[in-house]
Parts: C-alpha cells; sequence; structure tokens
C-alpha cells in the first residue's frame, strides 16, 4: 500500500554526521505498498523500501509516539478517524477500497476468511473486517509495516469487526505460509506494480484459494503499451525510485496471465475517472488544511509528514501527471477460481 522517509543522524561528531547523514540519504527510499520482486529481493530493501529515520526511530516508534501524544493531549485513544490519513493511503483511499469490497460482496456470498497481499498499515485489512465480519490475514514484506499494522489494530480494537492478523514474508512464497484452499478472498491493493513475476504470483493466489474463491486486484495499470509513453513516466513515483523497480503492466495481461494460471475474469473496471477526482478533491482538502493551519486549528494527528519523506509531493505528483495524461489508470478486476480449476500453465 504508499509510505517513504528520510533520515539524519545528529552526532557530537561532524565528520561521523556528515557520513552517516550522506549514506542515509543515498540509501533512500521506501513507498506505498510493498516490494516482491523476485530475484535479489533482499538486496532492493536496502534501495527504494528502506525505512530510514531521521529521528533514528522506526516507523511503528513514530506513531506509538504520536498516540502518547495524542492520549496526553485528549485523554483518549487514538479512532479510524485519526488515521484515516495514512490508513489507505492507495489512490482513491477508503473509498476506492469500498468499492473493491462492494465488488467481492457482489460475486461472493459467504466470506470467511481472506488474505490482503502486501497490506502495508493494515487499512484496508481493517476495513474489510469491518465491511464481511470476516477474519483478514495480512501478509507484507517489511517488517517495519507489519509491526504498525499491528499497533494500529491494537489501538483501533475497541472499533473492530471481525479480526485481523499480520505477518511479514514474500508473497511470491505464500504456500511457505498457508495452506491450500484456505482463503475465500484474495484482494491486492497497489502491490503489483512491484512484482516482476505476476505468473507466479497469480499461481501461488490459486493454491491458497478455495474453489469459486475470488481474487479482488486494485492496481496501477498502463492503458498504453509501454514504449509508445516511456518519456511521459517520470520518477521517482510512489512505488519505485526509478524504472528498475517498476513492473507497471496492462491490465489485459494480469487477464492473459490469470486465466493462464486457471481464473475465470469476471469483471475489469478502469478507475482512471475516479482517480482524477480523487486528485481533485484532494486539493480541496490541502488548501482547507492550510487555511486551517492559518487560523490556528490543530492539524490532523497522523498526517502524511509521519509516513512519506521529502520528495512524496514529487512522488504524487508524477503520478497524478500520468494519471491525467491517461497513461496509466488504477484498475479493478474480480477473478473467479473455478469449482474445478485447470491447471496452472
Amino acid at each position: 500500500m504508499l509510505a517513504a522517509a528520510f533520515y539524519s543522524r545528529v552526532s557530537c561528531c561532524s565528520l561521523i554526521v556528515f557520513r552517516k547523514q550522506t549514506a542515509r540519504l543515498l540509501s533512500r527510499t521506501r513507498s506505498i505498498g510493498s516490494a516482491h520482486n523476485v530475484g535479489s529481493l533482499d538486496s532492493k530493501r536496502n534501495g527504494h523500501y528502506d525505512i530510514v529515520d531521521v529521528h533514528e526511530t522506526k516507523l511503528v516508534e513514530r506513531f506509538q509516539a504520536e498516540s502518547m501524544r495524542l492520549q496526553t493531549a485528549t485523554n483518549r485513544k487514538i479512532t479510524a478517524s485519526d488515521v484515516k490519513e495514512v490508513d489507505e493511503i492507495h489512490v482513491g483511499g477508503a473509498e476506492a477500497t469500498q468499492m473493491l469490497i462492494s465488488s467481492i460482496q457482489k460475486n461472493k456470498a459467504i466470506i470467511r476468511d481472506v488474505l490482503d497481499l502486501g497490506s502495508g498499515l493494515g487499512g484496508p485489512a481493517r476495513a474489510m473486517a469491518n465491511a464481511l465480519e470476516c477474519n483478514v490475514q495480512g501478509i507484507d514484506l517489511m517488517p517495519d509495516m507489519v509491526d504498525c499494522a499491528k499497533f494500529l489494530s491494537t489501538e483501533l480494537s475497541a472499533y473492530q469487526k471481525g479480526s485481523v492478523s499480520f505477518l511479514c514474508g514474500n508473497i511470491l512464497n505464500l504456500s511457505h505460509f498457508y495452506e491450500e484452499n484456505m482463503f475465500d478472498v484474495v484482494t491486492m491493493i497497489h502491490v503489483g506494480m512491484n512484482v516482476k513475476e505476476k505468473a507466479l504470483l497469480f499461481s501461488e493466489v490459486k493454491r491458497v484459494l478455495r474453489p469459486e474463491g475470488i481474487f479482488a486486484v486494485y492496481d496501477i495499470m498502463m492503458l498504453q503499451k509501454q514504449e509508445a509513453v516511456i518519456d511521459k513516466i517520470k520518477y521517482p513515483l510512489a512505488w519505485a525510485s526509478d524504472a528498475n523497480h517498476s513492473f507497471l503492466e496492462t491490465s489485459d495481461l494480469y487477464v492473459d496471465l490469470s486465466e493462464k494460471a486457471g481464473f475465470t475474469t469476471i469483471s475489469v473496471e478502469d478507475k482512471g475517472d475516479m482517480a482524477k477526482e480523487f486528485f481533485q478533491q484532494h486539493d480541496k482538502k490541502w488548501m482547507q488544511q492550510k487555511q486551517n493551519r492559518c487560523s490556528l486549528q490543530p492539524k490532523p494527528a497522523f498526517s502524511m509528514s509521519l509516513v512519506m519523506g521529502a520528495d512524496a509531493k514529487e512522488k504524487v505528483w508524477n503520478l497524478r501527471q500520468i494519471i491525467d495524461l491517461n497513461v496509466v489508470a488504477p484498475v479493478e478486476i474480480i477473478f473467479k477460481k473455478p469449482l474445478k480449476g485447470k491447471t496452472a500453465q
């Protein structure tokens, strides 16, 4: 799911400070979603997907500190409203999650167990557990994200229906963590852009889904062939610092690979217009927040600055540009595992 952070360290020795700050700035950044590229997976965690903290604290420690600050100031625990800015930071936010949930409900009457791939801070998992009153498990590659998802879920447990749990792992190796036919639904929200081996991923998803289970995808996808628009795609983007970490594909490829894995395609829906409206509404909210700051009204307790780094605006701007140019769009695809699935090719 969108997060990045930068850090530096203060030391009494200026030379050590300079070297450490330089090394950390060169090793940036972490963004929305999770890295699940095949191959040199661990080494890539030292690049775009590392969390490097200016205050030498992990993401979960910053959330804990902010939660304590809020409790001291208001004499209450945090609520879903407090974390709404950072809890579901894919394009469309909570509204897009609810749309995906509605699509799932249309195609699956009884839902007991859900797996959320690349679960990030856990917002979509908690939303699905609430809406469907089911058990939702999240898996994410980054330990800090998993720790933060667990912390937020504990803090928000008084408002939670169903149940949520999270573990750290690679979604290309689901067989290491889950048995066959474990889930009624598997979801993937803004994660596929980081997955090179999509065919392997889809076969892994099919294995853990129960017969007639739903695989619900909401990813950023290409609307045109990359070769025709490569000069229009500027980096960094929310999920990648450069083209070497980005694996954008068309919805046609998603469908082709999923059907080869044995899925049936139920629906494909371009959410580009929704995304454009989402960014326009974001502009209005930003202006309102700016006015609030000028009038000395308190800023949100858990703002984007708590999660995202110094180049967050550039990443979002670059994404918005290619959405406006109809180069990419968020696309929702619903797949179903047949009652008697065919063998993955």
